[in-house]
């Protein structure tokens, strides 16, 4: 196999320039872009781990690079909510990923059976190459799924112009002072962007790094040879763990480091009107006050919002209100999206309560009042930013639960100044008390003389409330095989079935349990008994038996989740996609296959 042609040498020159006017811009606005410290930080990084890249040729094969990535997304979010979803965090995101892939590369080896191990060698720098590039270009697709219009309904075309042309084009330029209507298309899927990643792969390369690649570009694209497979599991390694950073740090409230987004405040929001609609409309009665099942109740501190449903009442009064005076709110969309987008808005301007361990605004509630009892979803606003303190409070109580795990929220009004004991919206099971010590491993019973006590040591014991946030982590971080055939994890929009005890196994490996479900499956059955998601059959039992196509004689056992339960969250299934093929009940006599396991 004969390399392409690439000629490289380190003549000791200090790095060049990256050619000035990429895609015929001017030359400042890549520049102004990456100069932000910790983008550039995140360069020099880069640069510094490319040591196979002569100083002098790193000016095409890195900065002009990241410069046509820069113009190609600009200020995008990588996602609609979950992560990086605030102004730059495409590119924040796609940076980080790019570092943290071609620091894993260093240590990783590209290698496949039969191959010749002198043209392996001479590969490997490229290898590590493309773990930059790709780790950069991981999310480009996703300007696919994004429609970027003007006041004057102008609308990007990705495939056309970088993002950049069309900002300037249309005097939208810099993007943090000016506006653009920018919205996700509805029902996406959630992998569908690797699909279109390719079609920008030759807008941002340059020559000079296409020559280098040489035969690793086809067989990166393809992933079909082990190498290749290799860079892609590499990538979606460092693609996780920086959703996790970010996320972990966003729910923190900390600086995680040079790869931490900056998540750039518009000095020019639609979310600056929301004070002032609320107020009105809490003067005027558009909003039902302080009832039961209303649509708003004021506290001492907060005004919680029926969500959806008072939010976009709110929303409807400013847009009438505003929209000739105001482009932004003419675009302003008073639906299920525009809602979301909204609130983002609102929760970047520091007017939300945020629950700080699911660091969402959005909280289940239990309002009783008169008596009655209203199950409901609410945000909680700052009563602070309203312009006047004659509203009176509500005379009832709120309880506040989590959306994720239904644990009480404290928030100290409402009457409620400590953790609440109302019902929550779902009753879970209660949490089984832990059994007494057993000897880990084959579930044998411990002698009385050499059992501890139960309150000093519970060997088999398993949280049912850190396994159902480990079952959310792994299915959302998509660490399990998710949706595929000879998977672990299948969800619907119903259901989220998982493949007993291969699934629960590597559960248990996440949480650092020794315990085997394979051979000590009963604290795993107490455990998930008192999982409030799990669901059970007529006889109690959390284990079912399934078949995934009614032509096959393959039976396969499964925990059972409620989906919406599981996740808190309805759009889960739009982002992680949905199983579409039928799973049927088993019937009782079928002989049962563990999937991807032993036989039961």
């Amino acid at each position: 196999m004969a390399l392409w042609p690439w000629k490289s040498k380190d003549d000791g020159q200090a790095p060049a320039a990256p050619t000035p006017g990429e895609f015929g811009l001017p030359a400042d606005a890549a520049a102004a872009i990456l100069a932000v410290p910790h983008r550039a930080a995140i360069v020099r990084a880069a640069r510094e781990r490319l040591s196979d890249i002569a100083p002098a040729e790193k000016a095409q094969m890195v900065d002009r690079i990241v410069a046509r990535f820069a113009l190609t997304v600009v200020h995008l979010g990588a996602s609609e909510e979950y992560h990086h979803a605030g102004a730059w965090g495409l590119l924040d995101h796609s940076l980080d990923v790019a570092l943290r892939s071609v620091q894993s590369a260093s240590d990783a080896r590209f290698s496949s059976a039969g191959a010749d191990p002198g043209l392996e060698y001479e590969l490997l720098p490229r290898w590590r190459y493309a773990a930059f590039v790709f780790g950069l270009l991981h999310d480009v697709g996703k300007v696919v799924q994004l429609r970027v219009a003007t006041v004057d309904g102008d609308v990007w075309n990705p495939f056309v112009e970088p993002l950049a042309a069309f900002l300037l084009r249309e005097e939208l330029w810099p993007p943090d002072e000016q506006v653009a209507a920018v919205e996700w298309t509805p029902r996406r899927g959630l992998d569908i962007h690797e699909r279109h990643n390719a079609l920008f792969v030759g807008r941002v390369l340059t020559p000079e790094a296409a020559a280098y690649l040489g035969p690793i570009l086809p067989l990166a694209l393809e992933q079909g040879a082990a190498p290749a497979r290799a860079l892609a599991a590499l990538v979606s390694a460092a693609d996780q763990d920086s959703v996790r950073a970010e996320r972990r740090g966003r729910l923190l409230d900390v600086d995680t480091g040079p790869g931490r987004p900056a998540f750039v405040r518009h000095d020019a929001s639609v979310a600056d009107l929301f004070p002032q609609a609320l107020q009105i409309a809490l003067e005027r009665g558009a909003l039902a006050a302080n009832h039961a099942d209303g649509d708003a109740y004021v506290g001492e501190r907060y005004v919680a919002l029926a969500y959806p449903g008072a939010v976009l009442k709110v929303m409807d009064l400013l847009r009438d209100r505003w929209k000739d005076e105001d482009a932004r709110v003419r675009h302003l969309k008073v639906d299920q999206t525009g809602v979301k987008q909204f609130m983002r808005e609102l929760a970047m301007k520091g007017f939300l309560f945020r629950d700080r361990e699911s660091g969402t605004w959005k909280l289940k509630a239990t309002v009783t009042s008169a008596g009655t009892e209203t199950k409901t979803f609410l945000t909680l606003v700052r009563r602070e930013i309203l312009e006047t303190e004659a509203f009176r409070p509500f005379a009832g109580r709120i309880a506040f639960y989590s959306i994720l795990d239904l644990a009480p929220v404290a928030v100290d009004d409402f009457g409620v100044a400590d953790a609440p004991s109302a019902i929550p919206m779902r009753v879970p099971v209660a949490a089984p008390v832990p059994p007494a010590a057993t000897l880990v491993g084959h579930g044998d019973p411990a002698t009385p003389s050499s059992a501890p006590p139960t309150s000093s040591l519970q060997l088999d014991y398993i949280d049912p409330r850190e396994l159902e946030a480990k079952v959310r982590d792994l299915v959302l971080s998509r660490k399990f095989p998710v949706n595929v055939h000879l998977g672990v994890c299948f969800v619907t929009r119903e259901i989220t079935f998982l493949i007993w005890p291969r699934a629960i196994a590597l559960v248990g490996e996440s949480m650092g349990c020794p315990i085997n479900p394979f051979e000590n499956r009963k604290p795993w059955m107490v455990a998930l008994s008192g999982v409030p998601s799990v669901l059970r059959d007529d006889k109690g039992a959390v284990i079912a038996s399934v078949k995934f196509r009614p032509e096959s004689e393959k039976i396969c056992r499964v925990v059972r989740f409620d989906t919406e339960m599981l996740f808190g969250d309805p759009n889960a299934c739009d982002k992680l996609g949905v199983w579409v093929e039928p799973i049927l009940p088993a019937p009782a006599d079928a002989r049962i296959v563990a999937h991807g396991g032993s036989q039961a």
